[in-house]
Formats: structure tokens, C-alpha cells, sequence
């Protein structure tokens, strides 16, 4: 995996130049502290905010969320602006996803999943120095990568020694009842140590071993559910689901077999052989109007999900809130700035919802 890290410190002066002028060291330096306390602290509330931030959408984040963010980077600099420095700021939410995503952890796949939906395959521009897409197509990959890659389970740290010398010298100074029992105090100080030691790696082996097999267990669903055929819900062969409702149909029924973020980074390969294809292109409104609206129903509860990285549950909502096929679409273009009529490949449509589902299941 590419060094995100250091790639963000060796670019960001150059990145920071295009929006403020007089980037002196100190105050780039300043700027990456507050970068890497953000990226360190940020939960996913903020990194939906950082999200809008950075694609300028159309509903900024809360005013709370703002200056929570804006925070690290007074705490970093105590010059810096809290308001009125919007261009900044949009650059600086951009290097604290890169930031984020740089970490590899489970943020970091939350971060990747927000930045390709919000980019919504072209539909959405980002104006930013840097391509924060790319990498996070990129971190996606690396991510699923690693998550698969096979745990080491023979620890190559040696087994703790227990020395019982100090406790030995106790002994010989105070030959008496207060000394031996001090000796034998220290002696089991020792072995507890040891003992907890050797836990704690054993405890860490099980999780690697556990998170490993259920990765196994999640690839082995998704291939029987390939190699059956047949769609989970409808229980019908996937030649009997119609061609416009499997993008959104064989996304969830994927999405809900992952066990870990960001899923497979063979989704792709997996949604194409189930029959998705790349040709004929399709609107969001010909996908979710072409659904089954108990189907669609299912998909919702009483969450409130964000036009900015949930565009098509948001699709999906206003659909079912006006039980038409029509009055919906308006609304929702104006709200999540997609045009009704912009189009993508069927195969992207199910990408996007796959990563769209995982977010709304796991966080």
C-alpha cells in the first residue's frame, strides 16, 4: 500500500499555496498538526461533515460540527480563523479524509466509502488540488486487501521469562515472616505480569483468527449466493429479476453478507457475474421506481439518511413518502444536486448502493 501519509505531508504545502497565500513553514506545519488530531480523533459524524465540506454540498454540516472540526486546528494554531475562511477550510477537510483514510483502520473505510459516493460517479465535482477520489478508490482496494490477507499466528516475540532474582534478594535481607511474605509478593507480581502477557497475546491471536474466519465465512456466502442464482428475498432465479431492479436488488443482498469494511475488493467481478452489466445506462429514478415498494419499504426505517452519501436511499425515502413514480424525482435531484436524467452504467448504480448499504448497516 502506497505511504498515504507521507504523501499528504510532501504535497500539502503545494496544496495549502493554491488557497492561502503566504504558506509560511510554520503555519503548514501547524496545519498538519491539526490535520493529524483530526484524523485521529474524527468519528463518523464528522467524517460526513468533512464530506460535505470538501464537495461544497448544498446542506452544510450543523454549526456544532463545524467548530468541533475547526477546533483541532485552532487547537493547532491559535490564529487560526474560525470563520470566514471557507476556502481553507474545504482544502483542509480534504487532507483530513486523506488523513483519515492514510490511518487504515475502520474509519478509514468509512472515509473511502463516503468520498466515492458523494462523488457519486462523476455526478457531484470536487474542486480540490488534490485527487481525494482516486485515493479513495485506491484506500478501498488496499483496505479489502489487507482485511483478506492471512493473520500470522506463530508470534515471533519471544515467551516471557520470569526472573526471580529481586525476589530472592528480598528473602535474604529479611530472613523473617515480613520478609518472605514481601519475597513472595514481589515473586507473584512477576508471574501475573507474565501471565498477562502471554493473554494478551493469546487474546490478540483469537481476535486475528476470528476476524480472519469471518472474512472466510463472508466469501463463502457471496459465492454460494453467486453460484446459486438466485436472489435471497424474491427467491427467484437472478434471470427472473428484472434488469432494472438488480443494480439496487443484488447490492443489498451482497451488502448484507459482509462481515467487515469495505467488503470485497472484488464486489465489482461479483455484481457483473450475478448479471449486472456496463452497457445500457440508467437514471436513479429508473432504478427505484422499477423496485417493489415492500422491498423498497425494507430498506427503511426511521433513519434519516444523508443526500450527500446516501443519495439513492434518499431516492428510496422521498419514492415511498409519495407513493408515486413521479412528484419524488424533483425533490429529490434538488436535494442531493444529481440531476434526474444523469446516467450511469447499471454495474456503477450497484457499486454505489453496495457501499451505500454498508455504510447504513455498519454505522
Amino acid at each position: 500500500m502506497q505511504d498515504l501519509k507521507e504523501i499528504l505531508k510532501q504535497n500539502f504545502p503545494v496544496w495549502y499555496n493554491k488557497v492561502c497565500i503566504g504558506n509560511e513553514a510554520d503555519r503548514v506545519q501547524k496545519r498538519l498538526a491539526g490535520i493529524a488530531a483530526l484524523a485521529k480523533a474524527a468519528n463518523d459524524l464528522e467524517i460526513e461533515a468533512l464530506v460535505r465540506i470538501a464537495f461544497n454540498a448544498k446542506q452544510p454540516p450543523d454549526n456544532v460540527t463545524i467548530t468541533q472540526i475547526r477546533q483541532h486546528f485552532k487547537s493547532a494554531d491559535e490564529l487560526f480563523e474560525m470563520q470566514n475562511n471557507d476556502s481553507e477550510m474545504q482544502l483542509l477537510s480534504g487532507a483530513s479524509l486523506w488523513a483519515i483514510m492514510a490511518n487504515a483502520k475502520d474509519d478509514a473505510a468509512t472515509a473511502a466509502l463516503s468520498v466515492t459516493i458523494a462523488e457519486f460517479g462523476g455526478a457531484r465535482k470536487i474542486k480540490l488540488p488534490m485527487d481525494l477520489v482516486e485515493t479513495a478508490n485506491y484506500a478501498l482496494v488496499a483496505l479489502a486487501e489487507a482485511n483478506r490477507k492471512r493473520p500470522e499466528l506463530v508470534s515471533t516475540v519471544a515467551a516471557p521469562k520470569v526472573d526471580f532474582t529481586t525476589a530472592g534478594t528480598k528473602a535474604k535481607e529479611s530472613p523473617n515472616g515480613d520478609g518472605y511474605a514481601a519475597a513472595f509478593t514481589l515473586a507473584a507480581n512477576l508471574v501475573n505480569e507474565s501471565l498477562a502477557t502471554i493473554t494478551n497475546k493469546t487474546r490478540e491471536t483469537f481476535a486475528a483468527t476470528k476476524r480472519f474466519i469471518s472474512i472466510q465465512d463472508e466469501e463463502l456466502q457471496m459465492l454460494w449466493w453467486l453460484m446459486g442464482e438466485r436472489s435471497h428475498y424474491f427467491d427467484k432465479p437472478f434471470t427472473k429479476i428484472s434488469a432494472n431492479t438488480q443494480p439496487l436488488v443484488f447490492a443489498k443482498e451482497l451488502a448484507d453478507s459482509t462481515e467487515l469494511l469495505p467488503g470485497p475488493a472484488s464486489i465489482s467481478g461479483l455484481l457483473y457475474k450475478a448479471g449486472i452489466k456496463e452497457s445500457k445506462k440508467l437514471s436513479i429514478p429508473d432504478v427505484v421506481n422499477a423496485c417493489d415498494s415492500d422491498w423498497l419499504q425494507s430498506l427503511v426505517d426511521n433513519t434519516k439518511f444523508s443526500p450527500v452519501t446516501q443519495p439513492i436511499h434518499c431516492a428510496i425515502d422521498r419514492k415511498l413518502e409519495t407513493g408515486d413514480t413521479n412528484s419524488w424525482i424533483a425533490g429529490w435531484a434538488g436535494v442531493t444536486n444529481i440531476k434526474a436524467d444523469f446516467l450511469l452504467s447499471p454495474l456503477m448504480i450497484a457499486n454505489l448502493f453496495y457501499r451505500e448499504r454498508l455504510l447504513t448497516i455498519f454505522n
